[in-house]
């Protein structure tokens, strides 16, 4: 069987390979399921999406012939699997599906009525994006009975990547983003506003106390209402900019001691402006620092009363203009749901119903690497030689080279595949087990030492190898700092030789096809036809394997990768996250 993986991604906003569309599966879900294991590329995967071409108890919409009407499906012969466009295409076919699993099953029809009762067929849902689970899930809930526990069918459902459904989520997320940053943003000016107001009143009420502030009862009064009064013209000063030496927290000038009274207004004065812009919130201690600095206890006192009276004003204020705000931003909401719902009603759908045993469902703890391997690293290189040479066992009396070997995944890899020599670089300890093998030299240097002491061209000529037949590597650098590795070996790599490289692109697709282009014209001066930046399966979303060979007089069979055989069966297609 020959598969075709096509990337669709992106997901979760991110450019990559995060989804992959697996076609001309001849296998049903339980074969597939084995296949996966078989070729050690099961690791990778974190969910399958199971989608039949076609529904054979399942007629298709009017509109099937087309490549998508508002309310129909996309030609089978167009695509190896159908697409809905729009959720309520989605539900009457999933509602057709099920009804044709019950009436198989013995059920018999399904239940024309809002409850979903499909008699014997309960259903796993499992949806992409992993977010549009509870969505479609009240979309389906009249239409399936849902059951977690002991479903007898599995829906896969895939809802695919759309830029005007991107756009309107992230313009959704964008704004939800914005208006909790306005909401935190006003309750730490609240918070502030609220700490040093009772920090001032703290103040006054101990002078007063104290016996330390030379007014009448009456007089406090009067400047109490006062303060309370005048902290709209120090908000109006604040705003205009909070001048030292003008117009302090009081609203007047201080009484009494002429200098502290300038060092109060300063430091009111300059605090109102600060208060003036709700976006910087000023921090409590200058304020208290300046009040303290008064040396008249009365003065203190008043200044303390009138600033208590400011932030308790500006509390007020600040909860009116947050009204304001919660409704602007409710409306812009409200809006950007509304495109996002638009978007969405438009969007394809695709689906498949089957049944729950055998269906391929692995969960994140399961082991990543197989039994035998020395690391998981090891599929890589496995899965590499299979889509050079269609077999992952090397032709007999080749010589390989490992670039960072350690500690030796790849190396041992290449010896349990046939190859009568391999000659691991790298400065660290391999593993004890690998460094055993009979057909393995090691040398411990850096790969240039390797060269220059003629360390590497001594160990082929040993093992009765002429030159490299495979030069492979898969260091944990940069894709420029890995060539710059392999650059001395090239010129040992015979004519039809082989390279692949792993390229660690160290983000989550972004421009790996520069890389390859870039590796690319640096080998073509030694004699390399233009290789193939291939996304395996058993590659992570940050990385990439390029796979090139040395330009030959003879046609050398190891290009990289074989086309589809003829005559792959079409009967359903895998969609799998990794």
């Amino acid at each position: 069987m020959v598969i075709q993986a096509v990337e669709v991604g992106p997901v979760n906003g991110q450019e990559g390979p995060c989804l992959l569309l697996l076609t001309h599966v001849s296998l049903d879900p339980r074969a597939f399921n084995e296949w996966l294991y078989r070729v050690e590329l099961d690791w990778v995967v974190q969910r399958v999406w199971w989608l039949p071409a076609a529904y054979p108890a399942t007629p298709l919409p009017a509109a099937a012939e087309g490549t998508g009407g508002a309310d129909g499906a996309t030609a089978a012969a167009a695509l190896p699997y159908i697409t809905y466009r729009g959720p309520e295409a989605l539900k009457e076919a999933v509602r057709a599906a099920v009804a044709a699993a019950a009436f198989c099953s013995g059920g018999g029809a399904a239940s024309d009525s809002d409850g979903g009762d499909n008699d014997g067929v309960g259903v796993r849902l499992q949806v992409y994006p992993r977010t549009m689970e509870t969505p479609m899930a009240e979309l389906l809930r009249g239409v399936v009975a849902l059951e977690l526990d002991r479903p007898s069918h599995v829906l896969s459902v895939i809802q695919w990547p759309s830029e005007a459904v991107a756009a309107a989520a992230a313009a959704l997320a964008a704004a939800e983003a914005d208006h909790s940053r306005l909401a935190k943003s006003h309750d730490k000016q609240q918070k502030h506003s609220q700490q040093l107001a009772e920090q001032l009143q703290g103040v006054a009420d101990t002078l007063r106390a104290a016996g330390a502030v030379g007014l009448t009862d009456e007089e406090v009064a009067a400047a109490e209402a006062e303060a309370a009064g005048a902290s709209e013209d120090a908000k109006k000063d604040g705003k205009a900019g909070g001048k030292p030496g003008g117009r302090g927290a009081a609203g007047r000038p201080g009484k009494g001691n002429k200098g502290n009274s300038t060092a109060a207004g300063a430091g009111g004065g300059g605090d109102g402006g600060g208060g003036g812009d709700d976006g910087a919130a000023t921090l409590p201690l200058p304020v208290l620092d300046a009040v303290a600095a008064i040396a008249d206890p009365t003065e203190r006192w008043r200044t303390a009363t009138a600033r208590a009276a400011l932030e308790r004003r500006r509390l007020q204020e600040r909860e009116v203009r947050r009204a304001a705000v919660a409704a602007r931003c409710a409306a812009e909401h409200a809006e950007r749901a509304a495109d996002l719902a638009a978007a969405e009603a438009v969007a394809e759908y695709s689906f498949g119903l089957v049944p729950a045993a055998g269906h391929y469902s692995y969960g994140n703890e399961r082991e990543k690497k197989m039994p035998g391997q020395l690391c998981r690293a090891a599929g890589k290189l496995r899965e590499a030689l299979i889509t050079v040479l269609g077999s992952a066992h090397l032709p007999p009396g080749l010589a390989a080279v490992d670039v960072g070997a350690a500690p030796g995944g790849w190396s041992q890899q290449l010896a349990a595949a046939g190859a009568r020599l391999v000659v691991s670089i790298d400065p660290a300890e391999l593993d004890p087990a690998v460094a055993a093998l009979p057909n393995l030299v090691h040398l411990q240097c850096k790969c240039d030492q390797a060269v220059s002491s003629g360390r590497l061209a001594a160990a082929l000529a040993a093992g009765g190898c002429a030159a490299i037949d495979y030069l492979v590597c898969d260091v944990n650098a940069h894709p420029g700092d890995a060539y710059g590795m392999l650059e001395p070996v090239l010129p040992l790599l015979g004519p039809g030789g082989v390279l692949i490289l792993t390229l660690k692109t160290f983000g989550r697709g972004k421009h790996k096809d520069g890389f390859g282009a870039e590796l690319a014209a640096k080998l073509a001066p030694a004699g390399f036809a233009p290789g193939s930046l291939l996304w395996l399966l058993n590659n992570t979303p940050c990385e990439r394997t390029y796979v090139a060979c040395k330009r030959a007089a003879a046609a050398v069979g190891a290009g990289p990768g074989p086309g589809p055989a003829a005559g792959a069966g079409t009967e359903g297609t895998a969609v799998a996250a990794v």
